[in-house]
């Protein structure tokens, strides 16, 4: 849950100290609403329901408002019951519900948090264009990979900075490296295709060595 609080902190997102602070025992019975987690992590944690909406925050006089995709996002636990005899599958007709209850409240972007889902439930999310879902698993949430200290910082370009990037090298964006949208720190930035990202590397000989890459 702190992994999920730390990335929209990330992303520009307004994220309440309580949140932040929030101890398993309190996330366990505000969020999931139980009392106790059972031998196989977290249950019975809804199918569909809205677990918080985050706003971005406003930038300060002078600053850029395109630094990443601007849009307030919707978080949805959509853990099912587990065990030999459940279903922990999230479906498309869970999808289905996650988008209308995002729709209700005037956003156009969600994230869900999963143990599994079926093939179905992928393809819903792919191919409906009124919404972006972001979906993620409960195991990519157990560490933060951008303090992993062989992570080196991403940054994300704006517009403006990226048209300058390109400018100076005399380049189209295709021609920088690639990196994919499902790479881990590209879901955990939450960019789009067509984004560039500038990675910053610390080197002994150089002190500090920034590449580029472009989202695909």
């Amino acid at each position: 849950y702190k992994t999920l609080q730390t990335m929209f902190v990330d992303r520009g997102y307004k994220v309440s100290d309580e949140n932040l602070n929030l101890s398993l025992d309190d996330f366990k019975k505000k969020k999931l609403g139980i009392d106790e987690l059972g031998g196989n992590g977290y249950q019975g944690a809804g199918t569909g329901k809205l677990d918080s909406k985050y706003e971005l925050i406003a930038p300060k006089e002078g600053e850029d408002a395109d630094i990443i995709e601007k849009q307030d996002i919707c978080v949805f636990w959509v853990l099912k019951d587990y065990g030999p005899d459940a279903d922990s599958k999230v479906s498309a007709d869970n999808v289905k519900q996650v988008i209308i209850n995002t729709l209700s409240t005037g956003c156009n972007r969600a994230l869900m948090i999963v143990r599994d889902v079926t093939a179905q439930c992928k393809k819903e999310i792919e191919i409906d264009p009124a919404i972006k879902v972001e979906l993620f698993f409960l195991d990519d949430l157990q560490v933060n990979i951008t303090e992993h200290n062989l992570v080196p910082k991403h940054e994300v370009l704006n517009e403006e900075q990226k048209y300058e990037l390109l400018k100076k090298y005399r380049i189209k964006d295709h021609q920088l490296p690639k990196i994919q949208s499902s790479d881990p720190i590209a879901k955990y930035l939450g960019v789009n295709r067509g984004t560039v990202l500038k990675i910053t590397r610390s080197s002994e000989t150089a002190g500090k060595y920034v590449t580029y890459r472009h989202v695909i």
